[in-house]
């Protein structure tokens, strides 16, 4: 989960938090040095969120009937064992794999710093390191956090809610690829950097695919520091359900508006797919889950991350604090 409390830092020092008074799904923190902490809840709300399977769980058993009660404890008690011996042995296997002893010392002939970061993206809280630009980051913190090194001004945008978050914030100069080509871009800045002027071989904004179809190449050609995506590539609730209703129904190929409906396992395993290749580039890909938000102003309050990201906090503060005012009115 989330923490409720400022971690502790190994080299840094804890100064403040920033209040969230509707938003459920991250937290920031600030430490020394202007480092900052953004946690966010990566599983909560979603087809692998901890607490649904958990209930899930829960009641399967129940429905065992209570006459087997007794007989299902014992073997549930089992059960449980048996998973907290095989979780421990897996615990073990993922460090021996991530090059990290027994005893919590990291071996060097092991894990490079782009597989750890691939690795960090499956857990349920990702947390990210916002470091300034000409700021030491502490040696070991790659093994528990993305590490973001400002600025972030060559980022890639998967989707128009996110560039049309920025440019509220006139951000749009520190997009240098997007997820959608010129002609589906409704954010007019974007689209028309996109074509490419006359006398110049590439566009001042490139196409580097969607999230199912990465251009790889122009992530590079870019130099994209920083990936943005909406909750959209994360596995949803319904992903089954809709999964089922569609495996009646022929798909038109030609046709734009149709989408092929993954399962969960399809999901889950082209989230990590999309987070391991652009780790191994060395790429930050970051989850806003404004959307999901279940009240307006948690979907507003989002617009405080985009100012730890950009360095522009105390714009978006005050921009969230008039949304407030207006909604109280």
């Amino acid at each position: 989960k989330l923490d409720e409390k400022a971690p502790e830092i190994m080299g840094l020092e804890y100064q403040s938090e920033t209040q969230l008074d509707y938003a459920e799904y991250f937290k920031i923190y600030h430490y020394d040095q202007g480092i900052t902490l953004l946690e966010i809840d990566m599983t909560k709300g979603t087809a692998n969120d901890p607490e649904k399977l958990a209930a899930e769980a829960i009641n399967a058993e129940n429905e065992t009937g209570e006459s087997e009660d007794a007989a299902k404890d014992t073997e549930l008690n089992q059960s449980t064992d048996s998973k907290n011996v095989k979780s421990e042995n897996a615990v073990e296997e993922d460090a021996a794999a991530a090059g990290i002893s027994e005893d919590g010392e990291e071996n060097l002939n092991g894990i490079s710093e782009e597989e750890l970061a691939a690795e960090l993206y499956k857990g349920n809280v990702v947390k990210y390191l916002i470091v300034p630009e000409d700021v030491e980051v502490p040696v070991g913190l790659e093994q528990d956090m993305i590490i973001v090194k400002k600025p972030v001004d060559h980022t890639y945008a998967e989707s128009d809610e996110i560039l049309n978050m920025m440019k509220d914030l006139d951000l749009l100069d520190n997009i240098a690829a997007v997820g959608m080509k010129s002609k589906d871009c409704t954010v007019s800045e974007i689209a028309d950097k996109m074509k490419v002027k006359e006398g110049e071989k590439n566009a001042e904004v490139a196409y580097a695919g969607t999230a199912d179809k990465l251009k790889l190449k122009n992530f590079v050609k870019s130099e994209v520091n920083l990936a943005l995506f909406t909750g959209d590539i994360l596995p949803r609730e319904d992903s089954e359900e809709n999964a089922a209703k569609d495996t009646d129904k022929i798909a038109d190929k030609d046709s734009k508006d149709t989408k092929e409906t993954l399962t969960v396992e399809e999901k889950t395993e082209q989230f990590e797919e999309l987070t391991e290749k652009l780790a191994m580039l060395g790429i930050p890909v970051f989850v806003d889950r404004s959307s999901e938000e279940k009240t307006e102003l948690g979907k507003q309050e989002w617009i405080k991350v985009y100012g730890v990201l950009y360095g522009c906090e105390e714009l978006t503060n005050e921009k969230f604090d008039a949304a407030v005012a207006a909604a109280e009115k």
